[in-house]
């Protein structure tokens, strides 16, 4: 099923939502979309966008299109039930730009050591999942009275993800601010060795959408003799913006080490981007595109 916003924009007028629950590549394609001005979004005052990292900048913008009186993030996983974190009503923007909110409560149903919070979370090293000091960065992990025991006939993935102590590894990677409050800075499956030394793809997206041109940045590792791995970077462009593969590289040398600058950029539209039906990037198949692209040079 494919994602149309111009269906979105009608549905909104049509029913008069008052509240609307997207993904962020859906996001971006409602506030790129250049019919946007033509339909009218009143009745629209909620917004809460999940599943993934909604680019920074992207609030206000969604603030200005809906007039918006709330704006909402929240992270989950099926393993443990669904929504376990959420930024709260009233939280500044800059809450909801930068961290996914804290974990919820569930009164009864909740941890009573925690005052009846859903989910307690940790960070661990990705490597040795060794627990880290407060406020370090390093691989989410999480226990909650919710979560499912493993998977069914799947031995192998339930020892990866489940811990005999009773956590489990969620595979995303972030801090616990001192107010409780989380901020996600990539996905441990996604780091890539360049040089020998670890790359954060979140690390370099964020700075390419800062460029004015560029509306969405996706950033892998591929194969490379030298480097191990080498970032390569898919750019989906703004409306009615030009940017060149050089312009990008070069902003990238002047604000990064160099082992975290991208090698290679590859320009696509938003309807390119290989998607799963919740909306969600698939890098693998990004990796496989870049590849063929390669071999074709």
């Amino acid at each position: 099923m494919t994602f149309d916003p111009v269906d979105t924009f009608a549905a909104i007028e049509r029913h008069r939502a008052n509240d609307a629950l997207f993904v962020p590549t859906m996001v971006m394609a409602l506030l790129e979309h250049p019919e946007a001005a033509n339909y009218d979004f009143s009745s629209m005052i909620a917004v809460l966008s999940g599943a993934a990292p909604t680019p920074v900048y992207a609030w206000q913008r969604l603030i200005d299109l809906f007039g918006l009186a709330e704006v909402v993030t929240g992270y989950g996983m099926t393993e443990l039930a669904g929504a376990t974190m959420m930024t709260e009503p009233g939280d500044p923007l800059a809450i909801v730009e930068t961290t996914i909110g804290r974990p919820i409560s569930a009164g009864v149903a909740g941890l009573p050591e925690l005052g009846g919070l859903i989910a307690e979370y940790r960070t661990a090293d990705p490597v040795t999942g060794a627990f880290l000091p407060d406020g370090a960065e390093g691989e989410l992990v999480c226990r909650s009275p919710m979560q499912t025991s493993g998977y069914f006939a799947m031995p192998e993935q339930t020892i990866a993800l489940f811990t005999d102590e009773g956590w489990v590894r969620s595979g995303d990677l972030g801090r616990i601010r001192p107010d409780g409050y989380v901020e996600l800075s990539g996905r441990s499956k996604e780091l890539y060795k360049s040089g020998g030394e670890l790359v954060s793809p979140r690390e370099v997206e964020d700075l390419l959408v800062s460029h004015p041109a560029v509306a969405q940045a996706f950033v892998c590792g591929l194969p490379d003799d030298r480097w191990g791995e080498v970032g390569a970077a898919w750019v989906v462009l703004a409306p009615e913006q030009e940017c060149t593969e050089a312009e990008l590289i070069e902003m990238c040398k002047q604000r990064l080490a160099k082992y975290k600058q991208p090698r290679h950029v590859f320009f696509l539209a938003a309807d390119e981007l290989p998607k799963t039906p919740t909306g969600k990037v698939q890098k693998f198949l990004l990796i496989q595109r870049g590849l063929r692209a390669l071999e074709r040079a």
